[in-house]
């Protein structure tokens, strides 16, 4: 797929300890996205190189928090869709 990375599947579990990384939404939102820019850096691309981001959301409650976080993180034309679980 010429000079694509497709990065999938994250979920905020350790990968050393196998275990949910924290209770609270925010530090797994947190984990998730420090994880998906750790894979991309490894692979010599970043964050802001992103084409699309799908966020899974089991609780639409939380699409705003979520969209707060995703703005520290995507700070260019930060506008995520909604997809629920």
């Amino acid at each position: 797929m010429g000079n694509f990375l497709f990065v999938s599947g994250q979920v905020p579990v350790d990968a050393k300890t196998m275990k949910v990384v924290a209770e609270d939404f925010a530090s797994q939102a947190r984990f998730v996205l420090e994880s998906v820019k750790a894979i991309l850096l490894a692979a010599g691309s970043s964050l802001d190189k992103a084409v699309k981001i799908t966020v899974f959301l089991t609780d639409m409650s939380r699409f705003q928090e979520m969209n707060e976080i995703y703005k520290e993180y995507f700070r260019e034309n930060p506008r995520p869709e909604p997809v629920s679980a």
